[in-house]
């Protein structure tokens, strides 16, 4: 009887340290975490960088101008219609107007926004004389998108503003139109 006694502690010592080893091993891959990471994907695009083609460039143009005697504006539109705004005896000689016109090129089917000067721009003649522009106007206005080319065609007017008896001579000034994405 005794060695069947002793055979059934083994049994039991065995089983307790199967037990308490299988606990052991279960909890030994268990630990607290202070830290996370993750990955994530990084990408870019890059577009054509924004250019005028200055072939094609028209400067903006208001005409030849008879001056009243008092002060006036002439207009001239985005597709190159001329008008008198504010009639101070001005008329209209017989010339041509033009818009200022630039084709814009970059990436196509890109969206871009136009800015055009927001101030009145001075313009003078040989003799120091001044009269301003103002009042910019585009076509397309704001923002647009270039077409599958990577292309755009930009007209931009704006109003003269004459002085009253406005001295004659040829008036010339410089203005900016940016584009950006």
């Amino acid at each position: 009887m005794k060695i069947k006694n002793f055979r059934n502690v083994l049994r039991s010592a065995n089983t307790s340290v199967l037990f308490f080893g299988l606990i052991f091993l279960s909890v030994r891959g268990v630990y607290a975490q202070n830290g996370a990471s993750v990955s994530a994907n990084a990408s870019a695009t890059i577009l054509e960088g924004i250019s005028i083609v200055n072939s094609s460039q028209k400067d903006l143009a208001f005409g030849t101008i008879v001056a009243g005697p008092s002060s006036g504006s002439v207009k001239v539109a985005p597709n190159g219609t001329r008008t008198v705004e504010l009639n101070g005896g001005q008329q209209l000689a017989s010339s041509t107007a033009q818009a200022a016109q630039v084709i814009l090129r970059a990436s196509p089917n890109s969206a871009y926004t136009i800015t055009l000067p927001s101030t009145a721009v001075t313009i003078v003649n040989g003799a120091g004389n001044v009269m301003t522009v103002s009042n910019f106007t585009a076509d397309p206005n704001g923002s647009a998108t270039l077409n599958t080319s990577g292309e755009a065609m930009i007209n931009v007017g704006a109003t003269l503003n004459i002085n009253g008896n406005q001295k004659p001579g040829y008036y010339t000034g410089t203005f900016s139109v940016s584009f950006a994405y």
